[in-house]
């Protein structure tokens, strides 16, 4: 059996992949087992176990193995997202009685702040190498528009826009408080971060500078602390 652990400093998920056609997680008092087709056995800390089968599940890789490898919760931990644009939310799973329908995101899905409604995606934009891109939407469908040259621009040819891409590091999350993004990874507010991180409602990045008195674990710190 592979156990691998996925933690931060706000939540710890264990992943325990015992099959290439199903996966256990454990959320909160729960222990959950997820297959491929979203058939699901959830089970309480007194041992009931509620079936709940997961419908509309959407992958884009063909891999029948492809859930497995990016089934993991949201950093605000309300949210399991499934694929790369499949999820459901937390309370809705854990209550199913029967069956829930998945949700999706139309780009690469990356995080989901339930509380302010937000989805954080990316779109290729450039394939050698492979870089992306970085939009903000709403759960409407509605794209909001981000003020920082990391994030995708309607109108603005790709050309101009390649420039900016950066790597997809499969870990961009958005704050807490749906304030702050950081698309590519953990939180970096260090001069040198790009994208880094950036404040939402004005698309400016949040740079912390290194001086005599602010250290690089510092910088950590108070970079982290705008997301908790």
């Amino acid at each position: 059996m592979l156990k691998k652990y996925f933690a931060n400093k706000y939540f710890t998920v264990l992943l325990l992949l015992f099959s290439s056609q199903s996966f256990a997680i454990e959320i909160e008092n729960f222990d959950v087992e997820i297959n491929n087709n979203g058939e699901s056995i959830i089970t309480s800390e007194r041992g009931i176990k509620t079936y709940c089968k997961i419908n509309g599940i959407d992958i884009f890789n063909s891999e029948k193995d492809f859930v497995l490898t990016t089934a993991r919760l949201s950093y605000d931990k309300k949210t399991l997202i499934l694929t790369d644009n499949s999820y459901v939310f937390i309370d809705d799973f854990l209550a199913c009685q029967g069956k829930i329908t998945a949700r999706h995101s139309s780009l690469f899905l990356r995080d989901v702040n339930k509380k302010k409604g937000l989805l954080l995606t990316i779109d290729s934009i450039t394939t050698n190498p492979a870089n992306y891109l970085a939009t903000i939407s709403k759960m409407d469908g509605t794209d909001l528009i981000i003020k920082n040259n990391s994030f995708y621009k309607k109108g603005v040819s790709l050309r101009k826009q390649g420039k900016f891409a950066f790597i997809d590091a499969r870990e961009g999350v958005i704050s807490m408080n749906g304030e702050y993004v950081s698309p590519s990874g953990d939180p970096d507010c260090s001069e040198g971060a790009y994208p880094g991180v950036i404040e939402i409602k004005t698309g400016k990045r949040i740079i912390i500078k290194k001086s005599n008195e602010i250290s690089d674990q510092e910088i950590n710190t108070r970079c982290m602390e705008l997301f908790e």
